[in-house]
């Protein structure tokens, strides 16, 4: 939530610099601005997963992160919206977080929010009415560095083939 902060704060900040450097650091204060605003935008709406561009680039940001640092279980409602829009016959969701899946359609065979290890590493089968032979697993970037899947041939990070709000990855 502090996150759209940051361009007024700059706002401020390079007044300050332009008070003592004079008018070569309105033109740089401007473009840092911009920068910060676009950057914003391209977070938009997922502030969480938030990482400088200039340390690690869209879409790169499970290598080296996960659990609090960026996956909170905000991503559920993205993982339904993907669900609905590629209506596979087969979803297997190995899932960390309290959320419950239920409340955004993502039905189970289990219960969510389990506190045991184990439970918290087990894929839900996710119900899906669709006719056809396309299966999909998906797992949270939590799971993925802690239940140890980048370990397994079949979920290392060559073969994934979507991330999903920046805490979701997806396997065919």
């Amino acid at each position: 939530y502090i996150l759209p902060i940051y361009p007024f704060a700059a706002v401020v900040g390079s007044y300050g610099l332009n008070q003592l450097i004079g008018k070569k650091s309105y033109k740089i204060s401007l473009l840092l601005v911009l920068w910060l605003m676009i950057s914003t935008l391209n977070s938009y709406p997922h502030f969480i997963t938030y990482t400088n561009e200039l340390v690690l680039g869209l879409g790169k940001r499970y290598e080296l992160f996960s659990d609090s640092n960026l996956d909170w279980g905000q991503s559920l409602g993205d993982f339904s919206n993907y669900l609905k829009k590629n209506t596979p016959t087969n979803a297997s969701f190995s899932y960390f977080g309290r959320d419950n899946g239920n409340y955004y359609g993502l039905v189970s065979n289990r219960a969510y929010g389990s506190y045991k290890f184990e439970q918290i590493c087990a894929f839900h089968q996710i119900n899906s009415s669709s006719q056809g032979n396309y299966r999909l697993t998906a797992i949270s970037v939590s799971n993925w560095h802690d239940c140890g899947y980048f370990q397994i041939e079949r979920f290392r990070k060559e073969k994934i083939k979507k991330i999903i709000a920046d805490s979701i990855l997806i396997f065919d």
